[in-house]
């Protein structure tokens, strides 16, 4: 508990790369402990993949630890490789909760303007609970950008994030499929200020009808190839939202 990996100014980090996995942080009782500005997956000038599997795993119950400012790119060792995986063990009923994962490059090179692919950027499964996602960018990923996966994967929220841009929130940097994908997972939080754009599916995917009570609220959803939040498996589409009412500058719908 309580270590830290990296520092708190950008020369302080390490340089972790082509590892199974590049930091894991699992079982009861490993909290408290911080990755600060490393760069995981990539060469020291952050351009080129090293070519890992997992670059950070958060595991079995370890919680209330925090990712920042890191650079971690370059994960493609195998199909399920990804940037970030949060996961507890819903078999066992596990959870891994109060996670914080915040202002990293996923999937970018170091200015944030090209890509460094990892397969997926964050995937949060089976029992993560509670986890804060914001103020990433979360661009250039083969696959999704963000997944959140099973039953027991809930409370958690995705704010002010970059999902299918550059780090200016402007240059075009997509993601190979979703923006984002709920599959099972309920009670979620996309919002508030997500741009979600550019994605080469949708901009959000809601699969299966166990995907249930997640809220997407105020965010900058547009020019995902497929649509802008899609629905697959059983669930039904919402209708579209009625105009209630308007003024001279704000137009409401309910």
């Amino acid at each position: 508990a309580n270590n830290l990996i990296g520092g708190n100014e950008e020369n302080a980090g390490n340089l972790i790369g082509g590892n199974e996995r590049g930091i894991q942080v699992s079982d009861p009782g490993t909290s408290y402990n911080r990755a600060l500005n490393n760069r995981i997956g990539t060469d020291a000038a952050g351009q080129r993949s090293l070519n890992g599997d997992v670059g950070i795993l958060i595991a079995d119950s370890a919680n209330d630890n925090t990712v920042s400012a890191n650079l971690i790119s370059g994960h493609t060792a195998i199909e399920g490789s990804c940037a970030v995986q949060v996961q507890g063990d819903s078999n066992r009923r596990v959870i891994t909760q109060r996670n914080r994962i915040a202002a990293n490059q996923i999937g970018t090179n170091r200015q944030g303007t090209a890509g460094v692919a990892n397969n997926t950027g964050i995937i949060l499964i089976s029992g993560a609970v509670d986890t804060a996602v914001e103020d990433n960018v979360i661009s250039g990923n083969l696959h999704n950008g963000v997944e959140l996966i099973g039953v027991q994967t809930v409370h958690n929220r995705l704010r002010n994030n970059r999902i299918g841009v550059a780090l200016d929130g402007v240059l075009v940097l997509r993601n190979g499929e979703n923006g984002i994908l709920i599959h099972e997972a309920i009670t979620n939080t996309i919002g508030v200020a997500n741009i979600i754009a550019y994605n080469d599916l949708a901009g959000i995917t809601i699969g299966v009808q166990e995907a249930r009570s997640n809220t997407i609220t105020q965010n900058s959803i547009f020019a995902n190839r497929t649509g802008q939040i899609g629905y697959t498996g059983a669930v039904a589409a919402p209708p579209p939202p009625a105009l209630t009412g308007w003024n001279d500058s704000v137009v409401s719908a309910g």
